[in-house]
């Protein structure tokens, strides 16, 4: 389970791609056809490595990267000024994680016990103040504002929203973004 580290899966997925072949050196035909993507925590210690670690992973093969949620966005700027610096955003699309918080325990849980999720303080205090009844819909307003602020960051090619359960937030949260959303002819 644990034979490759992600840079090395993901230099073993693009070589099967471009190259056709398994590690093995044995010929794959055809070979498969993919869009390669990673994973990266811009929050994670140590925080000055954070932009090289991905460096590795486009290195590597990666076209796209997913992060961490994100909550603060200064700290999440200061990670893609980096990005920038190494032109890393030229050659991989970054996609900003973006989640809304439907409870006070799942606030709480975020914060406590995922690896990597910051929950600025101010952010907490206001997702906190609010009725526990009206935490969900608060941190709906939050996601959009969050969404609206890192698309203006440059170097972000779009947000991946994390929404589990709660998927009927989504319109709301790119419409409050100011993204236009075009539904089908149901209405969806």
């Amino acid at each position: 389970m644990f034979d490759l580290d992600s840079v090395q899966l993901l230099w073993t997925l693009r070589t099967m791609r471009d190259q056709g072949v398994l590690l093995s050196g044995r010929s794959l035909d055809p070979a498969p056809e993919c869009f390669a993507g990673a994973v990266e925590n811009p929050f994670a210690p140590p925080v000055g490595f954070r932009a090289e670690r991905l460096g590795e992973k486009v290195a590597a093969g990666a076209q796209f990267v997913q992060t961490q949620l994100v909550f603060d966005v200064p700290a999440f700027g200061r990670w893609l000024a980096q990005v920038r610096d190494l032109g890393l955003h030229e050659r991989c699309a970054i996609l900003a994680g973006v989640g809304t918080v439907r409870s006070r325990r799942a606030l709480d849980f975020m914060r406590d016990q995922v690896p990597g999720v910051v929950v600025p303080d101010g952010v907490y205090r206001r997702l906190r103040a609010v009725p526990a009844d009206r935490t969900a819909a608060e941190g709906t307003r939050l996601a959009a504002e969050t969404v609206q602020q890192v698309a203006e960051l440059p170097g972000v090619a779009g947000v991946h929203l994390l929404v589990a359960g709660n998927e009927q937030a989504v319109p709301a949260i790119l419409e409050s973004a100011g993204i236009c959303v075009t539904r089908g002819p149901d209405g969806r």
